[in-house]
């Protein structure tokens, strides 16, 4: 009788933790705007070699949306050809995690 019950429980937390993935498949998980561009400015700069082109990352930071979007302001030293140049740029779009690491998903 308790193995059938126990059974039975654990087949009703399977079916709700399923039923809870399918109607909602994306999890929030709240991470600080503050504590997200410490940890980037500690790793900054950040060189990039792309032969020919060498890029040296400067500065980057993200502005979390109320819309759930994320907006990624970006500052590089790039130079290449014998040329040298000092960019800035940004773009916006979702936040995904996918194998371990976030990444930009389309833009929102």
């Amino acid at each position: 009788m308790f193995r059938r019950l126990g059974l039975l429980l654990c087949l009703l937390i399977a079916a709700g933790a399923g039923a809870i993935l399918l109607l909602e498949p994306q999890i929030p998980v709240p991470i600080p705007e503050g504590e997200a561009n410490a940890q980037i400015a500690a790793r900054l700069p950040q060189q990039i070699d792309r032969p020919p082109a060498e890029i040296l990352v400067t500065g980057l930071t993200l502005d979390f949306q109320a819309s759930n979007a994320v907006r990624v302001l970006a500052e590089a030293e790039i130079s290449g050809y014998g040329v040298s140049a000092r960019t800035e740029t940004g773009a916006s779009g979702g936040l995904i995690y996918r194998d371990g690491a976030f990444y930009l998903s389309d833009p929102v």
